[in-house]
């Protein structure tokens, strides 16, 4: 009987020690087929733990945060790739897939060096182990940068259709009237010879001056003509611009430095329309700088995939562009207002010394130009624009 148990006790022993290596076998296999998968998959992947840690990640996460071992490896996850580590929104996405729910799409701005944002759309989801339980949570990441440009480029061209048709209907409708009161203001200022009547129609003729160039700018605002393309010189345009705003800069101790490129290539244009964009830059930088000071005026012609220029990927056909910067060391725009300072009727003049019109403006022509123009700007320090225009060709000079 005793020989029998332990026979049969060696048979169960060898049957479970069978099943214990198949099993470890099966989960051997089952870790290497997950790691193929992982590691080959051309979407970036990491996991994490439950602090946020990172665990392993495959080349195209590395390569998209462009980060080496040391610089990802035990670092949370998301004060690796995110500019909003420390959000509610990003603690509660690892929360949620530590309690088994998986969640989609979810945005945020991607760390970068780049002043230019990114963004990225990150999908977790839990893995669980044999006995049900959180083991680790994993990751899908996308740069998804392009989609949000394209996006808020379609909201910007339905905001700008809207507001043409308005601008248009209202400038017509304001301007007969006005054209009216301008003419009887005149008519009575010419009769009066009492000075305190006279000066009353003085200032009544400026203000309707102001609104006669209000509507001229919302019907140029309106307005969407073909543009009739010629030959252009950049920096006789920029030198006319100089003239046109350079007794008003000096009346505040202002003076302008240029650095134009002699041999600029020709650019192809509506001259007029690039002018009233540089004088537009030109009285923007006037009235920021209250204590006197230099607006710095430089040209120069960039080739996007030698400097690595931001947007070279909106321009696949022509990378030689002219660059205009337009600097000055005035008081500067705040953070929270750089991504609406060019949209119609939004300023950060106080009321009654701006419209809001000269930057949305500017924005229609460069863009009609297929062109670009950026801003980056610091609180009282000073603020730089940034216009990019495409170059003529060799062959069209």
């Amino acid at each position: 009987y005793y020989q029998d148990a332990c026979a049969r006790c060696e048979l169960r022993a060898e049957t479970l020690d069978k099943k214990l290596t198949d099993e470890t076998l099966r989960l051997e296999n089952s870790k290497e087929r997950f790691r193929s998968i992982f590691e080959n998959v051309s979407s970036p992947l990491c996991t994490y733990n439950k602090q946020g840690n990172i665990l392993r990640w495959n080349k195209p996460f590395e390569s998209l945060f462009d980060l080496q071992d040391e610089a990802i490896k035990g670092k949370n996850f998301f004060k690796a790739i995110s500019r909003e580590a420390a959000s509610t929104r990003m603690r509660g996405l690892i929360e949620s897939v530590f309690e088994g729910k998986s969640k989609t799409d979810v945005s945020c701005q991607m760390k970068s060096s780049e002043e230019k944002p990114r963004y990225l759309s990150i999908s977790a989801f839990p893995v669980f182990d044999s006995k049900g339980e959180v083991s680790f949570g994993i990751a899908m990441v996308h740069d998804v940068t392009r989609k949000k440009e394209l996006e808020l480029a379609l909201i910007r061209s339905e905001k700008m259709a809207a507001m043409g048709t308005l601008a248009s209907g209202l400038a017509h409708e304001i301007g007969t009237p006005m054209n009216v009161i301008l003419g009887r203001a005149e008519s009575m200022l010419r009769a009066t010879e009492e000075e305190k009547t006279a000066k009353g129609l003085m200032i009544v003729i400026e203000q309707i001056d102001r609104m006669t160039l209000l509507i001229e700018r919302l019907l140029s605002f309106a307005r969407r003509n073909k543009i009739e393309r010629k030959k252009i010189d950049l920096n006789r345009r920029i030198l006319n611009g100089i003239e046109i705003c350079e007794q008003r800069a000096e009346a505040k101790g202002i003076s302008f430095v240029s650095n134009l490129d002699p041999i600029l290539q020709t650019l192809w244009g509506d001259g007029d329309q690039i002018l009233q964009v540089i004088v537009a830059l030109f009285m923007n930088a006037v009235d920021a700088m209250h204590h006197g000071g230099e607006i710095h005026v430089q040209t120069r012609l960039i080739h996007l995939e030698r400097d690595h220029s931001p947007g070279a990927s909106s321009y696949p056909e022509k990378n030689r562009m002219a660059q205009i910067l337009v600097k000055d060391s005035g008081s500067g725009i705040d953070t929270n207002h750089l991504n609406k300072i060019f949209d119609p009727f939004f300023t950060t003049k106080p009321v009654g010394k701006g419209t809001g019109l000269g930057l949305a403006v500017a924005y229609e022509i460069i863009r009609d130009h297929g062109g670009q123009i950026e801003v980056a700007s610091t609180v009282g320090e000073g603020t730089t624009f940034c216009i990019r225009l495409p170059a003529a060709e060799e062959s069209d000079r």
